[in-house]
């Protein structure tokens, strides 16, 4: 973050407005492990509504994707009720959306596993099985039987930890069948 500093600044002093729009990305980004390795984090990151608009007029979709969903509303992950899933979480799924249009199926899925984990760090498994559900459609919408894989695992965890063993059994099946056809076991 420190570097991205200097940089905006050095922008800042040289009039060039492009350059400090990429330094600022840079310092959002610096954050966020370059949006490769998403930390979790309960707590929402400051981005300003300039630089959200600017990523806008550069045409940075994909990095303005990736602020909407990892910068804003982390701390609504630990007490977001199912009724009201869909209309409190307005940064979220602007950033879904954008991922969606621009059909960046591996910005859904980490977008998706990183509520998940929020989430499920704070018991909340309903709402990692309502994201595990939306993740799964990715997964089988992009044919990534992989993926496909991951969730069912990741949903028979969940119910396991819930003690739904029954649940448990059949997700871990699913994944486990995937997982032979692909020779992974």
């Amino acid at each position: 973050e420190k570097a991205a500093e200097k940089c905006i600044k050095l922008a800042q002093n040289n009039g060039d407005r492009f350059a400090e729009f990429k330094a600022k990305i840079a310092k959002v980004k610096s954050k966020f492990s370059g949006f490769y390795n998403i930390l979790i984090s309960y707590e929402n990151y400051p981005v300003e509504e300039s630089l959200l608009a600017q990523c806008y007029e550069y045409k940075y979709h994909n990095h303005l994707a990736h602020m909407y969903v990892h910068c804003f509303e982390n701390d609504l992950f630990q007490n977001i009720t199912l009724d009201n899933i869909e209309f409190e979480l307005e940064y979220f799924n602007k950033g879904i959306g954008i991922g969606e249009r621009l059909g960046n199926d591996q910005f859904l899925t980490d977008a998706y596993r990183s509520v998940i984990m929020i989430a499920s760090y704070s018991g909340r498994r309903d709402v990692v099985n309502y994201f595990y559900e939306k993740d799964i459609l990715v997964a089988q919408r992009s044919n990534n039987l992989f993926e496909e894989a991951m969730v069912y695992n990741g949903l028979g965890y969940n119910h396991c930890s819930g003690e739904d063993y029954t649940s448990a059994h059949y997700y871990f099946n699913l994944a486990m069948k995937i997982f032979d056809q692909l020779g992974l076991s």
